[in-house]
């Protein structure tokens, strides 16, 4: 199972979001790979709070709240 999927990581409200994006980098530096920090940020949360399949992933069903970015997430510079 590893680290990656018993941790999750959200803020507390959107003014957090460099925060995390620090944290989640250095998870990345500690060596937890990019997907295993995804999910922390993503999947995890929404399963702590119940909302599994709901939030969280891309799939048929959940909400479609996603963001498209033009490079590597949690890269610096990535938009």
């Amino acid at each position: 199972m590893g680290l990656g999927n018993k941790i999750a990581v959200q803020p507390a409200n959107d003014s957090d979001y460099r925060d995390l994006l620090f944290l989640a980098k250095l998870y990345l530096r500690g060596g937890l790979s990019v997907e295993q920090v995804l999910k922390m940020l993503t999947a995890n949360p929404a399963e702590m709070m119940g909302l599994r399949g709901k939030v969280g992933t891309i799939c048929e069903g959940a909400d479609a709240d996603f963001v498209i970015l033009s490079g590597e997430p949690l890269r610096d510079g990535s938009e």
